[in-house]
């Protein structure tokens, strides 16, 4: 089954049976994504799984069948679900940074915010500040994980329009979280 049809499964009557679809097709690569980042107990790997089909479940409307991939959505909140429980294992001195985990929580420091429990509504206030098209296009990327292409298509805008507005947008942010106290 493909992800348009889960996602419309989900958002039609029978929503159990497209989460079970989502779990079958999609529970192997969700476990190793989470796995790479937290490197520790099967526990919390599929602690993570789990939350991101609950994750799925609660925002399945904010889906579109048309657009975007069920996959992508997944992958990426699997990840950044990781993150932040790796974030909370090293401040209760759990776990040990490692060179490769360090890279991947550098390049993704806006991703890793967004879940941070602490931060979130800070965050969403200060996105729900922002002007449009850069509110929708930080939204589409770092919440629904659409890619650049895609949101360019649907903002009828060039990719690199995108791009530019998507940098300007987390420096604006960045800025606003550091003037709050909010280190990243």
């Amino acid at each position: 089954m493909d992800d348009k049809a889960i996602i419309r499964l989900m958002q039609s009557g029978r929503p159990e049976k497209g989460l079970h679809e989502a779990i079958r097709k999609y529970e192997g690569i969700l476990t190793a994504v989470a796995s790479r980042v937290l490197r520790g107990s099967a526990q919390d790997v599929e602690e993570c799984v789990s939350d991101t089909f609950v994750a799925v479940w609660k925002h399945i409307g904010a889906l579109d069948p048309d657009s975007g991939s069920l996959k992508g959505y997944l992958i990426c909140t699997a990840r950044n679900l990781a993150i932040n429980r790796y974030h909370q294992l090293k401040r209760n001195s759990v776990v040990v940074l490692t060179d490769e985990l360090s890279e991947i929580v550098s390049e993704q420091d806006i991703e890793t915010l967004v879940l941070d429990a602490e931060d979130t509504g800070v965050l969403l206030e200060l996105i729900g500040e922002m002007e449009e098209p850069d509110r929708e296009i930080l939204k589409r990327k770092h919440f629904l994980c659409e890619p650049v292409k895609s949101i360019a298509r649907r903002l009828d805008l060039e990719p690199n329009q995108v791009t530019y507005k998507l940098h300007k947008a987390k420096t604006t942010l960045r800025e606003a979280l550091v003037k709050r106290g909010i280190a990243i």
